[in-house]
């Protein structure tokens, strides 16, 4: 996967979209915002925050899939 991808992929999410990146392992990550990846200006590496604690580095060969899908409406009421 390239960083291009990467970033077009995660500017949907801004257009209430989920980005989800699939890993080659199986594991998956969600991308709530393009705040919430950083990009390596030289080297082949992403960091991802997802939901809850922490942060995942990534290497850009073990991004298998990006999945983009429009997000749920909120079933919260104010």
């Amino acid at each position: 996967m390239t960083k291009a991808a990467v970033k077009a992929a995660a500017e949907k999410a801004l257009r209430n979209y989920d980005v989800t990146l699939h890993l080659t392992s199986g594991d998956t990550l969600l991308v709530a915002h393009p705040d919430y990846l950083s990009y390596s200006p030289d080297s082949p590496e992403i960091l991802v925050w997802p939901p809850g604690a922490g942060f995942e580095v990534v290497a850009l060969s073990e991004i298998a899939k990006i999945k983009v899908v429009p997000r749920a409406p909120s079933t919260s009421k104010k």
